[in-house]
């Protein structure tokens, strides 16, 4: 799979820091084109309590290793469905944020964000690209504040920032290509950690 991979016939210049050249069929998009910030609360609390793992995405939080305190009651918790683009507002430049896959509840400190209907852009793309490298320089400095454990990401200052969009067909066959590429790896870090624990009981 990876060696039939060859460049685009053409490239435009991105003005992004992160990014320089991208294809030239590829479209720049202002966050606020794409999302729109959903904000509706649990009447009761009962839904399943989620989180975001720096290394997961967004997760239930029974499933995490959370060491913070459970609160009393989680009325007024945001909702969240399937497709949401989940945001820890002081841990996005941290890998804090995600699609969730679950629907459920999270803290009011987090943003959540639906795709619009007429966004040229699908879950699976959207997701990849946020928790990349390059888009987290788009992270860090669009959070604010004086220390670095709490710059905190404004629903304004994400829904000004500029995301790169390939054709939707084309963001389905880059979303299948790292589901390839990245179980290549898992399976191989399973199978490195197999040996090295058979070398360790001999």
């Amino acid at each position: 799979m990876m060696d039939g991979l060859k460049p685009y016939p053409e490239y435009k210049e991105s003005g992004l820091p992160w990014l320089s050249a991208m294809p030239s069929h590829w479209r720049l998009k202002r966050g606020k084109a794409i999302f729109e910030r959903i904000d509706k609360r649990s009447a009761e609390g009962n839904e399943e309590l989620l989180t975001v793992s720096s290394a997961r995405g967004v997760v239930p939080r029974k499933t995490a290793n959370v060491t913070m305190f459970k609160a009393e009651s989680y009325k007024g918790y945001k909702l969240c469905w399937p497709g949401d683009l989940v945001i820890h507002s002081l841990w996005a430049w941290g890998g804090g944020l995600g699609i969730s896959q679950h629907h459920g509840i999270v803290s009011s400190a987090y943003g959540v964000y639906r795709l619009r209907h007429d966004a040229p852009a699908i879950p699976g793309f959207i997701h990849e690209l946020v928790r990349s490298s390059p888009f987290n320089w788009e992270l860090q400095v669009r959070s604010k504040g004086i220390w670095t454990s709490r710059l905190q990401l404004t629903d304004e200052s994400f829904l000004h920032a500029p995301f790169p969009l390939p054709p939707e067909d084309e963001q389905a066959a880059i979303v299948r290509f790292l589901d390839h590429a990245n179980g290549r790896i898992e399976r191989a870090i399973r199978a490195k950690r197999k040996l090295m624990a058979l070398l360790n009981e001999q």
